[in-house]
């Protein structure tokens, strides 16, 4: 029994409730863990009890147990089990130092296989999960650890490829079939099944139109912020214009009209001028 069991079942004796809080980065708040905590803290906790297994098993023994976990994560992945097929695929991970020999030649090809048979068809088979989980971004991840492997490796070029296509990475994805198909068949590691193959040329005319749908889009949004910025000068420039069309029109008639007022202005003071002299006149010659 597993120290977990063993806390569980000393918990369920008494009359007590458990609570799992996560600490909030920001602030220090305790928070209700999610179940997406609560897998975390599942996993973590099986990988430590696998670990300690491990240490307690020759190397022969640990062949034949991550051989074993693998088989079995293998009938959770075709049962659409995915996050416990994913569990058991990075347990098996916990046994890839192992060593079966201790001579430094035998030593380096036991590893060169314990790559090729457990290490590399794992993280693959992680990919491949994260695939059908929609996590299209750690799908890319464990399949770019296992390119860092072995960069012939088909299966991990074949699903980069997928995951990048739904993140609209088109350019890599296509970059990914495009290697693929360059690879020559002796030095492919981890072939395609004939379904796969058949798959590519769907995969990279998907990926082509979307990569021309992004064109056209970006296109689109290049014209709609030049006629954005375009736009609004003119009219600010066209109001402009009319405004100051209207003010020379206002002065216009101001000016003509100032005119006919001093015009008659003046008509007036020379007719008063013309009646006040010959009174002038008069009353000088009356005195």
């Amino acid at each position: 029994m597993n120290s977990l069991q063993v806390f569980t079942d000393a918990l369920s004796d008494g009359n007590l409730n458990v609570q799992i809080k996560r600490k909030n980065q920001t602030n220090d708040n305790l928070e209700d863990a999610t179940a997406s905590d609560l897998n975390v803290l599942s996993t973590k906790t099986k990988i430590a009890e696998t670990a300690h297994l491990l240490a307690q098993l020759s190397p022969e023994e640990k062949i034949v147990w991550a051989s074993s976990t693998k088989e079995e994560a293998n009938k959770y992945f075709t049962n659409g089990r995915y996050q416990e097929a994913m569990q058991l695929y990075v347990q098996c991970l916990a046994a890839a130092d192992f060593s079966a020999s201790r001579s430094n030649g035998d030593n380096q090809s036991n590893k060169s296989n314990n790559i090729d048979a457990l290490v590399l068809p794992v993280v693959c088979n992680l990919a491949a999960c994260s695939i059908q989980l929609k996590d299209w971004k750690k799908a890319a991840s464990f399949c770019n650890q296992a390119l860092a492997l072995r960069p012939q490796c088909a299966k991990a070029l074949y699903r980069r490829g997928i995951a990048l296509l739904e993140i609209d990475e088109y350019d890599a994805a296509l970059e990914s079939w495009d290697t693929l198909n360059k690879l020559l068949s002796v030095d492919v590691v981890m072939p395609l099944s004939e379904q796969e193959s058949l798959r590519i040329p769907g995969l990279i005319r998907q990926a082509k139109l979307g990569k021309q749908r992004q064109r056209e889009h970006a296109k689109r949004q290049q014209l709609s912020l030049q006629k954005a910025f375009s736009s609004s000068p003119t009219k600010k420039s066209k109001n402009k214009e009319s405004s100051v069309e209207s003010t020379v029109e206002l002065m216009s008639l101001r000016e003509i009209l100032s005119y006919i007022y001093f015009s008659i202005l003046n008509f007036f003071a020379n007719l008063l001028t013309g009646w006040k002299s010959p009174t002038k006149k008069m009353n000088s010659k009356q005195e």
